[in-house]
């Protein structure tokens, strides 16, 4: 039979054990966030660096052939470039979705464990 010191006790560490799945949860979260912010930061940087190339390649341009010519190559590097990024934001999303499923596995497991003790001091 449990007493009122040993369900406080267990309250008490139920609440810890929330506050640090909840803050391991909001930094698996900011980590995303802040990868994901840079990978849109690159990709940005990359468009309008890609931009102010095709203006400079167009007004050096000598006839119509050059200018559509230089047209292509751009487009065509910068679809390989936009590519890679793609790939680079998948595998952040990968790596992000494995650290929420260990996570959700780790709270899992331990709200198992603690219904199991929880069960046992009730007996």
């Amino acid at each position: 039979m449990t007493n009122f010191n040993d369900t406080l006790e267990t309250m008490n560490e139920l609440g810890n054990k929330g506050y640090d799945n909840l803050r391991k949860l909001g930094e698996i979260q900011l980590d995303t966030f802040n990868k994901l912010f840079e990978k849109q930061a690159e990709v940005f940087s990359m468009m309008m660096s890609s931009a102010t190339a095709q203006l400079e390649a167009v007004s050096e341009s000598k006839d119509y052939q050059d200018a559509v010519r230089s047209q292509i190559d751009f487009g065509q590097k910068l679809a390989a470039n936009l590519v890679e990024k793609t790939r680079e934001t998948v595998e952040i999303a990968q790596q992000s979705g494995d650290a929420y499923r260990t996570w959700a596995e780790g709270v899992a497991k331990e709200t198992a464990e603690q219904v199991n003790e929880a069960a046992k001091q009730a007996a």
